[in-house]
């Protein structure tokens, strides 16, 4: 008896131990059940991943791998390499990896996608390059080469789906550029790299996502998808949207519908705001469309923004006109691009401002300025600027330091304003009149600049710039004195920097249309230029006398 009641006891802890490993068997499926039903409908978001990776055993960078394997068999993989100039090819990346050697020297002058995995999905890749020197390639697809053609190197990329996988699928992709660092995740034919430019690409990486997803796992982190569209009100369109660009995710905004927002959004680092075809309005006349609120003197307070496409604009220009305000203003900022869009404002404002920033692309961009414009204005549609209390007022007086811009590249835009386009100096404070707060490499090419009571294009305390291929006139009258230049390039009063070969100021290629002169180069300071080259210059003076 006393054995079979040891027998017994035995049975039922062996039963208890087979119960309670079937109930933990039954909650792993349906956990793995419902992240895998998530990620099928593309919900399978940063946020669901880090609370399914809390408990252990798994992690944030494991949990994705884990619970989406199935979803991740069926996919389209998308694989590429590429070839350093006189070198070989790198192998074979896929799906995010790197391809290339980061942060080295080794330029890519030879690419090559392909599409792997597609099971009842007709289509491919296809893909472009422009070389340094030389236009456009044709598309190639399917893992042909791009590039090689003259071996200097690769400046520009772009990448597109076709057939019935296009319709499926977006194939984002980002590259890293000489000198410059990162730019921010471009799709679907978006160019990336800096063409006409002359800095070329290092690094490459590709990723291939499904239309309805509202994330992808990229090589460094996820990066979140938001298409945004109206949601009724202006306040409510304005707490929503800048909840999402104010994030610190890594996020690409797709507005999807004309918008009006209440007040200016504040991005932080990594966003991309895709508006082409749309119409952005704020409200609120008098505080712009964006803007940072910067906390140190460094040029890394807001790193990479892009800002793609659009119409954008104050609800009433003539209300905001003398409001002195900028629609975009950005501070102490790096790698930021503003392509493809229009903004139209007051004559008193600046359409963008740009304080103490570095590697800025500005491309194929229209800063108009209507309404009126008093006779003694010289507000800029497109200000290059150092961060001065009196010249930037906007910067808290802490970070007012003279810190200057530099690594700037305007190109294919047209700027109607008092003035089209300046780069600024501290005209009020001679502490930063020195030759640490002197802007550079400042490059000005195949823009239309035009200023209507002031030069069309001033270059102030500017050690270094290349103004080419431009077409540059001012309407103002002959008794504005030196405002009635038509390119003004200036050492200011203080002091400037020591004569250099290095730095150069290059004016070449231009139609210029000035008043009292066409162009007029002039040190108001004891330091001298480096290095000025005026060549290729149609130039006129329109002399349209006193008012």
């Amino acid at each position: 008896m006393r054995g079979m009641r040891v027998q017994a006891k035995g049975f039922a802890r062996m039963a208890l131990f087979a119960l309670a490993m079937l109930m933990l068997l039954v909650a792993i499926w349906m956990c793995a059940g419902k992240a895998y039903a998530a990620d099928s409908a593309g919900e399978a978001s940063p946020d669901a991943l880090q609370a399914a990776s809390s408990a252990e055993p798994f992690s944030t960078d494991t949990a994705p791998q884990l619970l989406q394997t199935a979803a991740k068999a069926a996919a389209p993989k998308v694989t590429y390499r590429v070839r350093y100039q006189y070198k070989k090819w790198e192998s074979w990346k896929k799906n995010g990896q790197l391809a290339g050697k980061a942060g080295s020297k080794k330029t890519i002058n030879g690419l090559s996608l392909k599409v792997k995995g597609v099971k009842g999905l007709a289509g491919g890749i296809k893909y472009a390059v422009k070389e340094v020197g030389a236009g456009w390639q044709a598309w190639k697809a399917n893992g042909k080469v791009a590039g090689g053609g003259n071996g200097s190197g690769i400046e520009a990329f772009r990448a597109k789906l076709t057939g019935k996988l296009a319709k499926k699928y977006h194939v984002y992709y980002r590259v890293q550029m000489q000198g410059s660092g990162w730019q921010t995740w471009r799709f679907n034919a978006q160019v990336a790299g800096t063409p006409a430019k002359g800095s070329r690409i290092i690094g490459l990486e590709v990723n291939l996502v499904p239309k309805n997803a509202k994330s992808f796992k990229a090589r460094t982190g996820w990066v979140s998808i938001v298409n945004f569209s109206n949601l009724g009100s202006p306040q409510a369109n304005y707490s929503a949207l800048n909840s999402v660009i104010s994030s610190k995710r890594m996020t690409i905004v797709n507005i999807k519908t004309n918008l009006k927002v209440a007040h200016a959004l504040k991005p932080n680092s990594n966003k991309v705001v895709n508006a082409t075809g749309r119409k952005i309005v704020v409200t609120d006349n008098g505080s712009g469309l964006f803007t940072n609120d910067s906390t140190a003197a460094k040029y890394t307070n807001l790193v990479r923004l892009t800002i793609r496409g659009g119409l954008w604009r104050n609800a009433n220009i003539a209300a905001c006109n003398a409001s002195g305000h900028s629609l975009i203003r950005l501070s102490f900022a790096s790698n930021i691009e503003l392509l493809d869009f229009t903004i139209k404002d007051g004559y008193q404002n600046h359409a963008v401002e740009l304080i103490a920033c570095k590697d800025v692309n500005v491309c194929n961009v229209k800063l108009l300025a209507s309404g009126k414009c008093p006779s003694d204005c010289t507000n800029d549609q497109l200000q290059i600027d150092l961060a001065d209390h009196v010249a930037a007022p906007s910067v808290p007086a802490k970070l007012c330091n003279g810190t200057p811009s530099k690594n700037f590249f305007v190109y294919q835009s047209t700027f109607k304003g008092a003035r089209g386009l300046g780069c600024n100096w501290a005209y009020a404070n001679a502490k930063h009149c020195k030759a640490s707060n002197y802007h550079s490499n400042i490059v000005i090419k195949n823009c239309i600049i035009t200023g209507k009571t002031s030069e069309a294009l001033s270059v102030f305390n500017t050690k270094s710039a290349t103004i080419e291929g431009n077409t540059i006139k001012t309407y103002a009258p002959l008794d504005r004195d030196a405002y009635s230049v038509g390119c003004h390039v200036a050492y200011m009063d203080g002091s400037g920097p020591a004569s250099s070969a290095s730095n150069v100021i290059s004016i070449g290629n231009n139609v210029v249309y000035g008043g009292r002169q066409a162009i007029y180069v002039y040190t108001h300071n004891d330091s001298a230029f480096g290095t000025v080259y005026v060549y290729g210059l149609t130039a006129t003076n329109l002399g349209y006398g006193t008012k």
